[in-house]
């Protein structure tokens, strides 16, 4: 029907390639943070078991909560889970009493490991599912808005993903009916 060039081929292995690339990061991306959560709740919950012996209750420990603490309001921020019973050990020991956090407060935390775990399996399975490459090549417009801050839901952010949409399938009309001429 009509002949691909060399350079069209070497493009396409390119595009193929650098996609290949992507994945394969964004893939290893949420890996490590789900590793990173997995691990961090593992610390927190050997730190609470430490904490409920009195006779290992010293500002140590306290201090290496307040650490592990740190590390999981990062991962908690990016699985994009926001809670208020969050508390900060070096700030407030008083507020856990003398055997460390309440339990109300381990519970919450233990909650939030685990919606951060689905969270980040989530996203990572979503690498691997065609579904998702299609609908984030649909809505990238929405998202680079929502980046940069704007409401990725009122009616501009619309606009735009209906323009872009159908300047995409526009130029590819285009570049398919210059090819078959």
């Amino acid at each position: 029907m009509f002949p691909i060039t060399e350079q069209e081929i070497l493009l396409i292995l390119i595009l193929i390639v650098i996609f290949l690339v992507f994945i394969v990061l964004r893939w290893l991306y949420f890996s490590l943070k789900l590793r990173s959560t997995h691990q961090c709740r593992k610390e927190y919950l050997q730190i609470l078991e430490i904490l409920s012996n009195r006779e290992q209750q010293n500002f140590q420990n306290y201090d290496r909560l307040a650490k592990i603490e740190q590390d999981y309001v990062k991962l908690f921020e990016q699985a994009k889970i926001y809670h208020s019973m969050i508390v900060v050990p070096s700030e407030q020991q008083e507020k856990y009493g003398d055997m460390g956090p309440t339990s109300s407060v381990v519970k919450n935390n233990v909650q939030m490991f685990s919606e951060a775990i689905g969270y980040f399996q989530a996203r990572r399975n979503e690498t691997l599912s065609p579904v998702s490459w299609i609908e984030g090549f649909v809505n990238w417009p929405k998202t680079v808005l929502g980046n940069l801050g704007f409401n990725q839901d009122g009616a501009i952010a619309n606009i735009l993903k209906l323009a872009v949409l159908f300047l995409e399938v526009v130029g590819g009309f285009i570049l398919l009916s210059d090819r078959l001429l």
